[in-house]
């Protein structure tokens, strides 16, 4: 008799345990203080969380915006996502951390420029610093056309002396070292200025790659766009071939597909070793991450992507040949194919991808490594299916 009670109160104890949650209410109570107004859009999700399983809370509060910190303006509130971590224990559960994931004003209400007046300032721009919206330092065909969709600006308010809206602009690309590819990509704009009644300036321009399309495509006829490298990129080009052919680096092959690039990219990081992936990334990147009809050599916002790679994937206490499986599975959402680890943790890792003309490209990377030892020794252990 006595056994069946203990039985039966350590079932209930384990009940228990597995139903404790936190519950929207506790979220709530936690974090309707310090001048919040509202929580909503609470969503809780049970994840794994180092070496175990924590409940995370994820939703918005919202507080209002004194005059004073929006020059003046009334009726401002801050909207703010944030997120939770929940431990729970018996039927209780606790708070051991939160962080702001972003923030942003809502109910400000102001006059925008126009179309014209974008449309301007966006060309004047563009003529006194082209290499700012272009995403390497070769900008050397230039801005051919810049505008603004004239029904599809789409303002959003950062602040009320920062704001953002869309719009396009058309240049010639190298696709090949033979051809240029005029395309038109989406361009994210912030404009910024010092006070309510200042004029607008240009704060940054970003670039929505998964949008660019290929317009025309023309031969290269000038000397100056030929395929020769550059004098300052030459000793640079030739050394790394060198390298590629001492470490018998593989060329890869040109791809068709989002998928068949970041397969490839995700697979030879099992098949290469850290010093041949170095040189075959780089292979793997568009052709505005390179120097100007490099092969083998990136230029200054190609080689810190590479760098990354290698010191996420390789170095240290973490390793990805540890933490993935050989075999990937993709979800491909616009230009980014996901992938997760071995145990399915959250948030995933991805491929950035670029068409370019025919073929497609790896941008960039976002490899989700532990360093820590206990956990890549836990993950090395899990078996893939």
């Amino acid at each position: 008799m006595k056994k069946i009670f203990l039985l039966a109160a350590c079932n209930l104890f384990l009940t228990t345990l597995s139903l404790a949650q936190p519950s929207p209410t506790v979220v709530k109570n936690d974090f309707l203080k310090n001048g919040v107004t509202a929580v909503d859009g609470i969503v809780i999700n049970k994840e794994w969380y180092k070496d175990h399983y924590l409940w995370k809370a994820s939703f918005r509060t919202t507080l209002p915006v004194k005059p004073e910190e929006v020059d003046g303006l009334k009726g401002v509130t801050m909207v703010r996502h944030v997120v939770a971590h929940y431990e729970c224990g018996g039927a209780t559960c606790s708070k051991t951390w939160s962080g702001l994931v972003y923030s942003e004003y809502k109910g400000i209400n102001l006059p925008t420029p126009s179309t014209s007046e974008l449309n301007e300032l966006l060309k004047k721009e563009a003529a006194a610093s082209p290499s700012s919206f272009f995403r390497s330092m070769s900008g050397k065909y230039g801005i051919t056309e810049i505008g603004v969709h004239p029904t599809e600006p789409k303002f959003e308010w950062i602040n009320p002396k920062k704001l953002s809206f869309n719009a396009w602009k058309k240049n010639n690309e190298e696709v090949s070292y033979t051809e240029v590819a005029l395309v038109e990509t989406p361009l994210l704009i912030t404009l910024v200025r010092d006070g309510l009644k200042a004029p607008w300036k240009l704060g940054s321009a970003a670039e929505v790659r998964e949008q660019l399309v290929e317009i025309s495509r023309s031969k290269k006829t000038d000397a100056a766009n030929s395929n020769m490298v550059s004098s300052s990129d030459a000793g640079a080009e030739a050394a790394n071939k060198a390298d590629i052919d001492k470490f018998k680096v593989p060329i890869p092959p040109k791809f068709t597909t989002a998928e068949a690039v970041a397969t490839d990219a995700y697979t030879m990081l099992f098949n290469l070793s850290k010093e041949q992936y170095d040189y075959y990334f780089i292979m793997l990147m568009p052709p505005s991450m390179r120097c100007n009809n490099c092969k083998y050599t990136p230029n200054g916002n190609g080689a810190p992507k590479v760098k990354y790679v290698l010191e996420t994937a390789y170095d240290g206490a973490g390793s990805f040949r540890d933490q993935y499986c050989l075999t990937p599975k993709f979800s491909m959402e616009g230009n980014a194919a996901y992938f997760k680890n071995k145990r399915g943790d959250s948030p995933d890792s991805y491929f950035m991808i670029d068409k370019v003309g025919e073929y497609f490209y790896i941008n960039s990377a976002s490899l989700r490594v532990s360093k820590d030892a206990a956990t890549n020794a836990a993950l090395k252990a899990v078996s893939c299916k």
